[in-house]
């Protein structure tokens, strides 16, 4: 029944007249503040937002309009991801950046992690929070002598894991189910060559770490994501190209190599999207349907388009505008006139989110 669902599905989409790349962008939320990296989980979008010197967090339930604000007086909240029940970011109103937790449905907050040293970046998945954690670096160090590891807490057991401690800097965790990926520097020497790295799977059931992705040439690979069986991340070969691994097969495969600079990678079920900048300085957004192989045009338009987060069939990110503010704005593949014959296909496929999330863009 499933390959039944599937094959109506892939032929919908090779045979409709969808127009892909005129998708109809839409602001989220006019706040009058800054708005960046956002993230999204089904009708649930997150975002840092600055105010008064600060960046807080502030969220959106699509479905109902309704928003929210997570801002510690004095404090820097940074860098929101949300698995549409939970949001978890980084947080200094303890001197030192830990990553805190609210629940969505009764407004608890309480701290993931709050050990005496930086943790975060950050990402979240249905059964794990996971980390960046400097605990075991040494002190007063140059960063390229940094020794940052992957951290994992299980959200069914409450039990905190160290997921990889290797030498030098592993970062950029991302999650699905019980496989937690990173882009992990210990083939790095710090001295000649810092920017060594290679992609890391870790399965959470097993106890077993994988090598993903090592380029022969020692291209850097980073930013993975991950959503049920693919990984994706950006190899820095050409300067930015995206590539997938299927953990099933144990396949590699490319997205999109080409010139021109390609980053900040996210994916959900079909879908993968990206930051490209092949039409120039400014940077666009651009998605690939693993099921079609086709690759198209989400948002294209002057200005740097950033940080894209996908879920479903919804899409978000950066969008500068007036007055030097960026703002976070979002599209639907395809556009909602067309969604109602995909939702009578294959509903569950298309809408039902996967909570999966990647590694987060920025560095604290």
């Amino acid at each position: 029944m499933g390959k039944l669902i599937m094959g109506s599905l892939l032929m919908w989409a090779v045979s409709s007249n969808v127009a892909w790349g005129q998708f109809a962008p839409f602001l989220l939320e006019e706040t009058g503040y800054s708005q960046h990296n956002p993230d999204v989980c089904g009708n649930v979008a997150v975002w840092m937002e600055f105010i008064d010197g600060d960046y807080a967090v502030r969220g959106k339930d699509l479905a109902t309009g309704n928003t929210f604000l997570i801002d510690a007086p004095n404090a820097t909240q940074w860098d929101p991801v949300t698995d549409g029940r939970l949001v978890v970011w980084a947080d200094n109103r303890a001197g030192n950046y830990d990553v805190l937790a609210r629940d969505l449905q009764g407004g608890q907050e309480w701290a993931i992690v709050d050990e005496p040293h930086t943790q975060g970046p950050h990402a979240l998945g249905a059964n794990f929070v996971v980390w960046r954690d400097d605990r075991n670096s040494p002190p007063n160090v140059p960063p390229e002598f940094m020794n940052s590891d992957i951290y994992a807490l299980d959200l069914r057991t409450g039990r905190e894991l160290p997921v990889c401690t290797a030498i030098w800097d592993q970062e950029a965790p991302a999650v699905s189910g019980n496989i937690i990926v990173w882009a992990d520097y210990r083939r790095a020497n710090p001295i000649r060559d810092p920017l060594i790295s290679d992609i890391y799977g870790y399965d959470a059931t097993t106890g077993r770490e994988f090598l993903i992705a090592s380029d022969p040439d020692n291209y850097r690979q980073v930013k993975p994501a991950i959503s049920g069986n693919i990984v994706v991340w950006a190899d820095m070969h050409n300067g930015g190209d995206i590539w997938g691994y299927d953990l099933e097969s144990n396949t590699p495969f490319p997205i999109h190599v080409g010139p021109y600079s390609q980053n900040d990678v996210d994916i959900d079920g079909r879908y993968v999207v990206w930051e490209d900048s092949r039409n120039g300085a400014d940077t666009d957004i651009w998605g690939y349907d693993l099921l079609t192989g086709k690759e198209f045009p989400i948002y294209q338009g002057p200005g740097h388009q950033s940080d894209p987060s996908i879920s479903g069939n919804l899409v978000v990110w950066d969008f500068p505008g007036p007055g030097d503010r960026d703002r976070v704005w979002g599209a639907y593949i395809p556009e909602p006139a067309s969604l109602a014959l995909l939702a009578v296909v294959c509903p569950i496929l298309l809408f039902r989110p996967r909570r999966r999330r990647r590694r987060h863009r920025t560095a604290l």
